[in-house]
């Protein structure tokens, strides 16, 4: 299996591109903060997801992961309540 490519941020931190210019890249966007629960969640689906995004580091969770994010939740709370 081939190894994960290395964020652009941390190839800028290295001093990567002062070496090797041509490798520079643009990172996509992100959509935006992951935001709060949604409200459709019960109440330990809303304790997993805080659970989970407060054990994630800082901005890796962003509005794009909000579906992976409500599945997970919600099988924590499941895999708890049995």
């Amino acid at each position: 299996m081939a190894r994960p490519r290395t964020p652009a941020k941390v190839l800028e931190m290295r001093g990567s591109y002062r070496k090797n210019p041509g490798r520079r890249r643009e990172e996509p966007e992100v959509a935006g903060p992951l935001g709060d629960p949604p409200q459709h969640l019960s109440a330990p689906e809303i304790a997993a997801w805080n659970e989970i995004s407060d054990a994630a580091p800082r901005d890796v969770l962003t509005k794009s992961d909000r579906i992976t994010l409500e599945l997970a939740a919600r099988l924590l709370a499941e895999s708890r309540a049995n």
